[in-house]
């Protein structure tokens, strides 16, 4: 009984763990990628 609940809890700590690292990285690559598309976008009839 322990044991699984050792388990669990290992395995919450760590995907709430792995959520937290994992959705601002992503959330700021999302936004950086959208920046970059719009600047491109912005510059390319300039360029043109």
């Amino acid at each position: 009984m322990i044991q699984n609940y050792l388990i669990s809890w290992t395995t919450f700590k760590y995907t709430t763990f792995r959520e937290n690292l994992v959705h601002p990285v992503y959330s700021t690559s999302v936004l950086i990628s959208r920046q970059v598309s719009l600047f491109r976008h912005g510059l390319s009839p300039k360029l043109d």
